[in-house]
C-alpha cells in the first residue's frame, strides 16, 4: 500500500467513525424531555464555570432554577438532573462533571432513594447512559445501573451491547416516529444552565391536598442501601463539599419512610442534609400545596422560584461560592437568565396565571 492510499484508508475510517457516532445520536431514546439536550447543553458549556452542580431526579430540574440563583448571587450552580435519575449513576455522573469541571459543591437530591431493583425501568438508565460521551465511565455506568437491577424483578433488559451501542435498540426508528431535531443530532435546546419548562406544565396550579407526614424510618431496599453506601463512600474521596437535600413534595407514606431512611444513614456518614419536605419546612419556604404545584411530586414556576430562593440562600450563607456577575468568563449565564425570562414571560402571557 502506497502512502497515498494509507492516507486515502485513514481518512475513510475517521469519516466512517464520525457517521457512526452521528448515527448512535440520531437513533437514540425517543422521548418528549429530550434529555440530551441537557447533556448536549452540558458538554457545551467552557471548562471550570461550574463552582457547583446539581444532581437529582426531575425534582432537580423542576425546583432549581440555575439562573435565578446567578442573578441573585452570582453562584453558577448547574443542573445536570433527568426525570427519575438513578441514585446509582449519580457517582458516575460526578467523574463525568470532573473530567471538564472542577466544582466546590455537590448538591444530591435524595428522593432518587425510594427507587429499588423492583419495578425498576429500562428508560431511568439510558436517559443517562444514552447521552453520555463514549467513554470507560459510560461503560461503568451502564454496568453498574444494570447490576443493580438484576438484584430484583423488572423489564429491564440485560443484553449490554444495546447500551453500548443504542443504534442497535432504535434503530426500527427510521419506520417513522423520527423528526428534525433528530437528524440535527447534537442540539442545546435546554439553555437555562439545566432548568426545565414546560408549556403545559410549568405555569400550570394544580392544588395539592395536604399529606399526613412521618419522621419512621426503617423500610429502605436492601440493594438501595447498599448504592446510598458505596455513592456515600466515593463522596468521601471527593474534594468538593456535598449537600444532601430533600426537596418538598406531597409523597406516601411509604415513600417518606424511606426518604427518612436515607437522610438517616446520611446524616450518621456527616454529611448534611437539608430536609425540605416537612410542613414546617415548606411553611418557611413560602410553599403553598394550593398554588405552587402542578403535580403531587412537582412544584410549578412560582414555586420553583420560591424553593431556588430559599436554597440559594442556604448555599450563599454556607458554602464560599464566588459571585460571578461581573466576571466575562460567564457571560453565557447572563444570556440563559436573559433567554429564560423571555420565555417565561411568553408563557405567562399565554395562560392566567
Amino acid at each position: 500500500m502506497t502512502v497515498k492510499e494509507k492516507k486515502r484508508a485513514i481518512i475513510f475510517v475517521a469519516i466512517l467513525i464520525l457517521f457512526l457516532a452521528y448515527l448512535l445520536r440520531v437513533f437514540d431514546l425517543e422521548e418528549r424531555e429530550r434529555t440530551s439536550s441537557f447533556f448536549d447543553a452540558f458538554y457545551a458549556e467552557k471548562e471550570n464555570t461550574m463552582d457547583a452542580v446539581y444532581f437529582g431526579t426531575s425534582a432537580a430540574n423542576r425546583y432549581w432554577i440555575p439562573t435565578k440563583a446567578y442573578e441573585k448571587h452570582g453562584m453558577t450552580v448547574y443542573g445536570l438532573s433527568t426525570a427519575s435519575q438513578p441514585m446509582v449513576l449519580i457517582k458516575n455522573l460526578i467523574k463525568e462533571v470532573e473530567k471538564t469541571q472542577d466544582p466546590q459543591l455537590y448538591i444530591l437530591e435524595l428522593r432518587s432513594s425510594i427507587q429499588k431493583p423492583d419495578g425498576f425501568n429500562e428508560v431511568f438508565i439510558r436517559r443517562v447512559t444514552d447521552n453520555m460521551k463514549m467513554s470507560q465511565n459510560r461503560i461503568d455506568a451502564i454496568n453498574a445501573s444494570l447490576d443493580f437491577a438484576a438484584k430484583g424483578i423488572n423489564k429491564v433488559t440485560q443484553e449490554r451491547a444495546s447500551y453500548y451501542f443504542p443504534f442497535l435498540k432504535y434503530h426500527a426508528r427510521w419506520d417513522g416516529d423520527m423528526d428534525f431535531f433528530d437528524f440535527t443530532a447534537i442540539e442545546t435546546r435546554t439553555r437555562y444552565k439545566g432548568f426545565w419548562t414546560s408549556s403545559k406544565k410549568t405555569m400550570r396550579i394544580w392544588p395539592q391536598p395536604e399529606v399526613e407526614r412521618t419522621d419512621k424510618s426503617g423500610c429502605m431496599d436492601d440493594a438501595t442501601e447498599e448504592v446510598l453506601l458505596d455513592l456515600i463512600e466515593f463522596c468521601d474521596g471527593l474534594s468538593a463539599e456535598v449537600l444532601f437535600v430533600v426537596s418538598p413534595y406531597y409523597p406516601d407514606m411509604t415513600q417518606q419512610v424511606m426518604i427518612n431512611d436515607a437522610a438517616e444513614i446520611v446524616k450518621q456518614a456527616g454529611y448534611p442534609v437539608l430536609e425540605m419536605n416537612t410542613s414546617e419546612k415548606m411553611k418557611e419556604i413560602g410553599l403553598e400545596g394550593e398554588k405552587d404545584f402542578y403535580n403531587s411530586t412537582h412544584v410549578n414556576w412560582n414555586g420553583a422560584l420560591k424553593y431556588t430562593d430559599y436554597l440559594s440562600e442556604h448555599i450563599d450563607k454556607n458554602y464560599d461560592l464566588k459571585d460571578r456577575r461581573d466576571d466575562p468568563k460567564y457571560k453565557s449565564w447572563d444570556k440563559a437568565a436573559e433567554s429564560l425570562n423571555k420565555r417565561i414571560e411568553k408563557m405567562k402571557s399565554r395562560e392566567k396565571y
